[in-house]
């Protein structure tokens, strides 16, 4: 019977029917040369014919068969003909939603089975396939397709089959330059969702959206509210909570008068979990829809209970007293009391998180107490008494782990030790996430350059436009008639026309809108000083972003094989050198003692040891001496290729006083070791590098030679002369390919300024090394910390007389200070 009825079937499917037409056209369409031009033709030829009345009317009366002989036509391949391919496909999917709506007999058959598979394999193609320039024209048709391939799918317990056609076509799309959403989005991450492969989104849900509604898209808002709920759910799926928060969040404030489901089930997510994340319930902005406002939290009551319950926690914590178990219990008592419907509404599982954030906020409050504490004692002190070690334990190293807490734990004692957020162990843990927040901010400002370039052109869209032109006219004439009966003519100018289009005057300086044409000269020049100051400090804001965040280290290669660096034993020239062997340059060590810069040579070999490092004893107070400086000519020589030179040594005041107390050596050697060290060193080393034409030398300089600092005059002086010692040998070898710079630093943790602990604005010499390698070869005259030369901006903005007079007050505090000290020392 089976065997007779295909048979029948196949019997059938050879005859075109009222498809005969379409044959005739299709024949003629065979003999047609394949050029791109003649392809496209054709395919609108064809598509114009498929959308005729008499071809319309056919395709209605043709059976599910013949049109699947149409489509299996050469000449209708979707690479040959997609928009007749397109044109097809939607008839079928017409035919084929008719046979889903007769019932689940009708659907049951293998015929019809077999039917609605091979239906599902030419919609796969046709995604996979179709032409992102005639699909985006075509997007309410594709969209339908789509909302029947998922329908299909999920019938046939198919729907991973459809998540990579899918994925395939959107990530054309957006490629093309398509960034605006379509009701395609919302069925792709529900299929997602249902097939359970939630990374599979990821990469749709992280691609910005610029365009909401199109009317070419066909968008309604239950696309657009299946987008944010289905996006925040697989955001949850991900563990990416703060993402989830922005989606569910959009779903609840999209404007509406009635309530949706969609909106009453993102809000019941959205508290769970803010709750997880914050430990306190969302807030609602102002534009939220007031019937959302007024009447959600009547669709959300063991949730609003939920809410109230860990904002009396929070209100007992701005009180001072800590959270106990009695609060973690209530937690648990009110889910079990709410199970049911929590189960039904598929928020069990973050209702149960919530509860184990709790417990995790109870944990770290405990650094705000503790700086040791044991093991056995850690849960009852954190109010967690019904919980045991092994469990606060686990929990602890979650939390350090995801970087919530410092601390170390030492099983062997049964301690542990909370570290302070200056406090670190190991550099290198600190160093990785400076690295990753330099990432990060590098990321975030990629994606605001890109977010400026699409709404500049979208402003640029929106100026030319006939309908921006049109009612632009209009007003224009209604503003002239205005003038006329004596209203003066900007009281009248709509804001849309008045401002026209800031981007183009303000970044492209294109001609002034008719609406600005009345100011006066002055006014007009006045308006662009103004409009060059701000661009002016726009341009040095970017400029030092690109410089500090964006801009990629030369390759230490590229100067020579050797560095040099004076003052090496301690401080900033010690953590320069480290910088130096790390980037894999052999490391030449000058500065007085001996067995110190044996030990700096023994750490360096021990951390990076396919480096070379050669030590030399100097006393810089002795440079003038020919044999100290046949000396380091003699090491210069053996080692030969020296590529970068940090004149870092120096010296500084005790502390501030006035020139004349000053003691003759300190005068002395203030000049001798930065000033003539500085000088001796760049002579010995700057004709090889001429030679080679390559190199690079740093004079280490202090913030004092930027501003008027008394009681500190010959210091600031002597550093004053290295910047422009600096500036004009930049110049002079310029041609050589010599870079000469001079690195102004700030306050940084070093014996020589008297700090002990590194902060934001006082780095650790280990950081400013970095920075400062990092920005070799660059500007002449840089602060390489960029909180630094965020600092030198800030006071170079001052007037200097302010500087001068807020430096002398502190510098005499701080003379009366050392005085009085030398004077206890004495008695």
């Amino acid at each position: 019977m089976i065997v007779k009825t295909i048979v029948i079937i196949m019997e059938g499917s050879s005859e075109w029917g009222p498809l005969q037409t379409l044959r005739e056209l299709l024949r003629t369409q065979e003999a047609s040369v394949d050029g791109e031009t003649d392809r496209k033709q054709n395919d609108l030829s064809l598509s114009r014919a498929l959308n005729s009345e008499d071809m319309t009317a056919a395709l209605q009366q043709a059976t599910i068969d013949q049109l699947e002989l149409a489509l299996a036509h050469d000449v209708l391949a979707v690479e040959r003909n997609p928009l007749a391919h397109l044109l097809l496909l939607s008839a079928k999917a017409t035919k084929v939603d008719q046979l889903s709506k007769l019932g689940a007999k009708a659907t049951a058959s293998p015929q019809s089975l077999l039917m609605t598979t091979k239906f599902l394999q030419q919609l796969s193609e046709f995604f996979y396939q179709a032409p992102v320039s005639v699909a985006s024209k075509e997007m309410k048709r594709v969209s339908l397709l789509c909302a029947q391939f998922a329908s299909i799918a999920i019938s046939l317990n198919q729907s991973i089959k459809t998540i990579y056609p899918l994925k395939s076509f959107l990530r054309r799309l957006y490629q093309h330059g398509h960034t605006l959403l379509t009701p395609l989005h919302g069925h792709f991450l529900y299929l997602c969702l249902r097939s359970k492969c939630y990374f599979a989104a990821m990469e749709l849900l992280d691609q910005p959206i610029y365009e909401i509604h199109s009317p070419s898209s066909g968008m309604t808002v239950v696309d657009y509210l299946s987008y944010a709920y289905y996006g925040g759910v697989l955001y949850l799926g991900q563990k990416r909570y703060e993402e989830a928060m922005d989606f569910f969040l959009m779903a609840v404030t999209t404007p509406a008068v009635s309530l949706s489901a969609f909106v009453i089930e993102a809000y019941k997510k959205l508290v769970l979990t803010s709750l997880i994340v914050t430990g306190k319930p969302p807030t609602l902005p102002k534009y939220t829809p007031f019937v959302v406002t007024r009447h959600l939290d009547a669709h959300c009551v063991p949730y609003m209970e939920l809410s109230k319950l860990f904002t009396a926690n929070e209100g007992k914590k701005d009180v001072g007293q800590p959270l106990t178990s009695q609060d973690a219990a209530r937690v648990a008592e009110l889910i079990e009391q709410h199970k049911d419907a929590l189960i039904k509404d598929g928020n069990m599982g973050l209702a149960k998180q919530c509860r184990e954030s709790l417990k995790e906020k109870q944990l770290l409050e405990l650094p705000c107490t503790y700086v040791t504490i044991a093991l056995s004692e850690m849960a009852s002190a954190a109010g967690l008494d019904d919980m045991d070690v092994i469990t606060a334990e686990k929990l602890l190293l979650d939390l350090i782990r995801r970087g919530h807490v410092n601390a170390i734990m030492d099983k062997h004692k049964g301690m542990v030790k909370f570290l302070l957020e200056t406090e670190d162990t190991d550099n290198g843990d600190q160093n990785a996430r400076h690295a990753e927040a330099m990432e990060r901010l590098q990321l975030e400002l990629e994606k605001v350059t890109l977010l400026a370039a699409h709404v500049r052109h979208m402003d640029t869209e929106i100026v030319t436009s006939s309908k921006f032109q049109a009612k632009y006219s209009k007003d224009k004439d209604r503003r002239q008639q205005r003038l006329m009966g004596g209203i003066p003519r900007w009281s009248v100018t709509p804001p849309a026309a008045r401002h026209r289009s800031m981007l183009p005057q303000a970044l492209r300086l294109g001609p002034l809108s008719p609406s600005m044409q009345h100011l006066s000269t002055p006014t007009l020049a006045l308006s662009l000083l103004g409009a060059l100051v701000v661009g002016r400090v726009a341009l040095a804001l970017l400029s030092g972003v690109y410089a500090f965040f964006l801009r990629p280290a030369k390759r230490l290669s590229s100067f020579g094989k050797w560095g040099v660096v004076t003052g090496a034993t301690d401080g900033i020239g010690k953590a320069l050198a480290m910088e130096l062997a790390r980037k894999g340059m052999n490391v030449l060590l000058l500065s007085r003692t001996q067995s110190r810069l044996e030990q700096v040579r023994d750490e360096i070999l021990a951390k990076y040891p396919k480096v070379q490092v050669e030590v030399l004893s100097v006393d810089f107070t002795q440079i003038e001496d020919e044999n100290v400086q046949k000396a380091i000519k003699k090491t210069l020589a053996q080692i030969e290729d020296v590529g970068v030179l940090f004149n870092n040594v120096g010296v500084s005041y005790d502390f501030p006083q006035y020139f004349t107390e000053l003691p003759d050596d300190r005068v002395k050697s203030l000049i001798t070791l930065n000033v003539t060290t500085a000088t001796l060193m760049t002579k010995l080393v700057l004709p090889g590098m001429a030679e080679r034409r390559r190199g690079a030398i740093v004079n280490v300089s202090s913030g004092s030679a930027r501003f008027c600092v008394p009681l500190l005059s010959e210091y600031s002086a002597t550093k004053r002369y290295l910047e422009q010692f600096s500036l004009c040998l930049a110049d002079e070898y310029k041609s050589k390919n010599v870079h000469v710079q001079c690195h102004t630093a700030m306050f940084v943790s070093t014996k020589l300024a008297k700090i002990r602990h590194s902060s934001f604005f006082v780095p650790s010499p280990t950081t400013y090394a970095r920075a400062s390698v990092a920005n070799l070869g660059y500007e002449t005259l840089v602060s390489p910390y960029w909180p630094h030369a965020v600092q030198v901006w800030m006071y170079e903005s001052v007037p200097n007389f302010i500087m001068s007079k807020v430096a002398t007050m502190t510098h005499l505090s701080l003379r009366k200070r050392a005085l009085k000290k030398l004077e206890q020392k004495k008695d």
